[in-house]
């Protein structure tokens, strides 16, 4: 499994939905954008409706394909290979040291048959009614701890840096959370009139969300001196004014337009390339390819019928003209029997008097006669 900073994983997502335009987006892009707006408005029905526990493998199916939308469109679809999605109704999650309260979610790295994937688990609620925006956005709150758990580098120095990038393990609400969480938000709103107001209370206008930021404010502000110690110091948000995503004092994200245009005069550059390379694949096949003469027979019958008594004398006199061929090629093969013949005795001769009476010469005198 390959690993990477939490600032290049950031970059490395942004960069392929921020801000883009349809002409932009892949084709996997656009379909997943599609078949989410539509899963989304089919399952809005369900809103209001008491859960019962025979309907959580359902509810499952139904996030896990939402989730999977997600992943398609943000994330390349690298994640679903690599993570599970549970839906319960009673599980015990942790509480929220700045609210009280217990979390609705959570995302957790997990080992299982040897192999490394990431587990969320989701919380339908005990006797709760249905909120398709709630848990759209526990979706999408988890899939982005999912995107820097599964990929974030664990070196020393990316492990020392954590208050400032992805934030303390017990906590994982650092800036770079925030950021990405936002630019998910703000594209999800785009995508149709029903999702415009997804996420209003948490997220007001651009700034990031409140619950995640309120998180954080309050851990570090409870971290002891000696944790503290372990980490890089926090700097400010506008330290990095040259970066090309940032997070600013009043808690809105900038993303450098330089991110998204390099980003597209790269993939124009591929894209041109491909596309010589694929015309120059097919000049070569048509180069190669054999050649072959194609004659189509016309028919002047029905393309010119005026001359259709013209054509049937032209093929009247082709087939006499045939005819003398062949008999010149029969006339040729006599002489050459009467040479070989002449000195034989004369029921050789008659012989090839009779051969020649079958080109129409009725006698061997007459035969001979036709030579002098």
């Amino acid at each position: 499994m390959s690993r990477y900073k939490p600032r290049e994983l950031l970059n490395f997502a942004v960069k392929a939905f921020h801000s883009r335009n349809d002409n932009d987006l892949s084709i996997g892009q656009l379909k997943a954008r599609t078949e989410f707006v539509k899963t989304f408005n089919n399952l809005k029905r369900n809103n209001g409706k008491s859960i019962e526990h025979k309907q959580v493998a359902s509810i499952q199916g139904d996030m896990g394909y939402l989730m999977n939308c997600l992943d398609r469109f943000f994330f390349f679809g690298c994640l679903m290979s690599q993570m599970k999605l549970e839906a319960t109704m009673n599980t015990m999650f942790e509480k929220d040291p700045s609210t009280g309260k217990r979390w609705e979610s959570d995302t957790t790295l997990s080992i299982e048959d040897d192999k490394l994937f990431v587990k969320v688990r989701l919380n339908l609620g005990q006797n709760k009614p249905y909120n398709l925006q709630i848990l759209l956005g526990r979706l999408v709150h988890e899939i982005v701890h999912a995107w820097y758990l599964y990929f974030s580098c664990t070196c020393e120095y990316c492990e020392r840096d954590l208050l400032n990038t992805t934030g303390h393990p017990s906590d994982q609400h650092g800036p770079l959370y925030l950021m990405l969480h936002r630019l998910l938000v703000t594209e999800i709103r785009r995508w149709d009139a029903t999702l415009e107001d997804f996420l209003a209370d948490d997220c007001p206008g651009g700034k990031v969300s409140r619950s995640a930021k309120k998180s954080f404010d309050y851990f570090m502000a409870d971290l002891g001196k000696d944790e503290k110690e372990k980490y890089n110091r926090l700097r400010s948000y506008n330290f990095g004014a040259q970066l090309f995503v940032r997070l600013t004092d009043d808690g809105k994200v900038k993303v450098r337009p330089e991110l998204k245009h390099k980003q597209l005069n790269m993939e124009d550059t591929l894209r041109g390339r491909s596309l010589r390379e694929k015309e120059l694949m097919e000049d070569k096949e048509n180069y190669l390819k054999p050649e072959e003469e194609n004659y189509e027979e016309e028919n002047y019958q029905d393309k010119y019928p005026e001359i259709e008594e013209e054509m049937s004398e032209a093929k009247y006199l082709i087939d006499e003209e045939e005819m003398s061929e062949d008999l010149g090629k029969g006339l040729k093969r006599a002489r050459k029997q009467y040479y070989t013949y002449l000195p034989s005795p004369r029921s050789d001769i008659e012989q090839s008097g009779q051969e020649g009476m079958l080109l129409d010469l009725r006698s061997p005198s007459s035969f001979l006669s036709f030579y002098q």
